[in-house]
C-alpha cells in the first residue's frame, strides 16, 4: 500500500485484554496495544476489515480508556475529516473496491497499529430476478416490521476476484472462506458483516485458551446468495443470506470433517458438543454479550460430519 496522507489522533496507550487464561504458545492472539470502536463495534485486533457503501463517512473513536497517546492514521484514498480529540472521520471512495487504513501509535512497537482492510461495496437494487454482472443474487425476501430491527436488506455487496480470496479480513480468517458455493464465474458477489468476525476470532481465542488447537475454522457454509439459499430448502430468512451467520468445525488435519475434539476415537455430535459447550461459557462474559446471537449444533450425515451454527443477529436463538 502506498501511503500519501497522514492525519494525528490522540489515543491512549494502555492494552486491550480478555480475563481468561494464558493462550497456547503456539497460536498468536494477533492483538493490538489499544482498541477502536466503529459504530457498535469494539476492534482489538492487528487487522480488521469494516465494509462501507460508495462515498460513506465511516467514524472511528478511541475506546475510553485509550486517550492520551499520539497516532497516525495513513490511507491510500479517500478523504479524511478530523472530528475532535478522540476520533475521526474517513470518507470512502466512490470507486468499488479495496482500500486501506493504518492506524498506530508513533514511535511504537507492530502490536501499536490497526490495519484496516476497507472494502467498499457494489451497491445493490433488490429487483426481480436479481444479478449482478452475471452472478444470480436472485431476491430479498421482503421483512415484516416486527423483524425489521434485526433483519435488513444488504445495501451492497464484496466484489471478489480470484486475486482477493486470500486477503486477510480479520487475524485468522480470508475472505475466500465465507464466499458462497454457488456455481458461477468471477466476479462473485459477497456479504459480510464486522460482527461475524469479531465473534469467530473471540471464540477461537477461547478454544485455543481451553487447550484445543485451532489456527482457524473450517468454514462449511458462509454466505449464501438468496437463490442458492432457496435452492437448499431453507428458510427464506436465514441468516446466511444477510451475511452474519457460518457453518463451522475444527479439522486441523484438513481431511474435510470434524477432528476428534474429545479423544474418543469417533466423529460424531458429541465433538460438535465439546464446541458448543465451550461457546455457550464464551457468551456468559459481559465483553462478549454485544454480539448476542443464534447458535445450534448438528449430528453428521452421509454428506458431512457435524459441525455448529454461529450467528449475531442480536438476540439469542437456540435449536
Amino acid at each position: 500500500m502506498k501511503i500519501r496522507k497522514t492525519a494525528v489522533l490522540i489515543l491512549i496507550t494502555s492494552a486491550f485484554l480478555i480475563t481468561t487464561a494464558a493462550p497456547l504458545q503456539a497460536f498468536s492472539l494477533q492483538k493490538a496495544d489499544f482498541a477502536v470502536n466503529y459504530k457498535n463495534h469494539r476492534i482489538p485486533f492487528k487487522e480488521f476489515s469494516l465494509f462501507v457503501i460508495p462515498g460513506e463517512t465511516i467514524e472511528l473513536t478511541a475506546a475510553e480508556e485509550f486517550q492520551n497517546s499520539s497516532y497516525e492514521l495513513l490511507y491510500d484514498s479517500g478523504q479524511l475529516i478530523k472530528k475532535g480529540k478522540y476520533s475521526f472521520r474517513w470518507k470512502a471512495p466512490e470507486e468499488v473496491g479495496l482500500y486501506e487504513l493504518e492506524l498506530r501509535r508513533s514511535s511504537a512497537s507492530n502490536n501499536c497499529k490497526i490495519n484496516f482492510k476497507v472494502f467498499v461495496l457494489y451497491p445493490y437494487q433488490n429487483e426481480k430476478g436479481s444479478f449482478i454482472n452475471n452472478y444470480r443474487i436472485g431476491n430479498y425476501p421482503s421483512i415484516p416490521q416486527k423483524m425489521r430491527q434485526y433483519y435488513q436488506t444488504p445495501s451492497g455487496f464484496v466484489e471478489i476476484m480470484p486475486s482477493i480470496l486470500d486477503v486477510k479480513v480479520s487475524p485468522h480468517f480470508k475472505l475466500g472462506q465465507f464466499i458462497c458455493s454457488q456455481k458461477g464465474d468471477y466476479p462473485k458477489y459477497l456479504v459480510l458483516k464486522e460482527d461475524i468476525l469479531i465473534k469467530l476470532e473471540y471464540f477461537l481465542i477461547e478454544i485455543n485458551q481451553k487447550g484445543i488447537k485451532a489456527d482457524t475454522f473450517n468454514i462449511m457454509s458462509g454466505y449464501r446468495t438468496p437463490f442458492y439459499n432457496s435452492s437448499l430448502g431453507n428458510s427464506e430468512h436465514s441468516r446466511h443470506i444477510f451475511g452474519d451467520a457460518v457453518d463451522i468445525f475444527i479439522d486441523q488435519n484438513q481431511n474435510g470433517v470434524m477432528d476428534d475434539l474429545n479423544g474418543d476415537g469417533r466423529i460424531d455430535i458429541r465433538d460438535a458438543d465439546v464446541l458448543y459447550s465451550i461457546f455457550i461459557s464464551l457468551e456468559n462474559k459481559e465483553f462478549y454479550r454485544p454480539l448476542i446471537g443464534g447458535i445450534a449444533k448438528y449430528r453428521a450425515n452421509g454428506i458431512r460430519g457435524p459441525f455448529i451454527h454461529l450467528d449475531s443477529r442480536g438476540f439469542k436463538a437456540r435449536w
